[in-house]
């Protein structure tokens, strides 16, 4: 199937791929105005297509400012999970204390929402696991 670069510079990359999955590559640490831009442009590529998965190739990131944290749990999450966000793979931080981090926030939305999480060391395994799921069709709510 067709994968779209959406948007790319030099701290990440936005993929669509046409089975339904929004895929996001951190080339560095994310922060601010840049970690929020990349997920809200996530955000609106999932309202357009209908995408229920989301996958976070987290390697090159370590962990998020607390501001981010909370913007991601109290802006972001309930965005998407408006949107019927169901599937997310997790490729982990190369750094322990990032995946630390990452088990925390999946947690998080796992419980504020329908969301669930699998954890990768690779891209491939994750899309693989994406592509296999969640082939329902979004519900327009939002």
């Amino acid at each position: 199937m067709a994968e779209t670069v959406i948007f790319k510079n030099e701290s990440a990359i936005l993929k669509y791929h046409s089975e339904g999955i929004v895929h996001h590559e951190f080339l560095t640490r994310m922060v601010g105005k840049d970690f929020r831009d990349i997920l809200m442009r996530g955000y609106e590529q999932m309202k357009k297509t209908g995408a229920t998965r989301w996958l976070s190739d987290d390697r090159k990131h370590t962990v998020l400012d607390e501001a981010d944290m909370a913007w991601g749990q109290t802006e972001w999450f309930p965005k998407v999970a408006a949107l019927g966000w169901r599937y997310w793979a997790i490729v982990n931080p190369e750094r322990l204390v990032g995946q630390m981090q990452m088990k925390n926030s999946a947690k998080t939305f796992q419980m504020m929402g329908n969301v669930e999480v699998r954890f990768f060391a690779q891209p491939g395994e994750a899309l693989a696991w994406l592509k296999s799921v969640g082939n329902e069709p979004l519900k327009k709510t939002a």
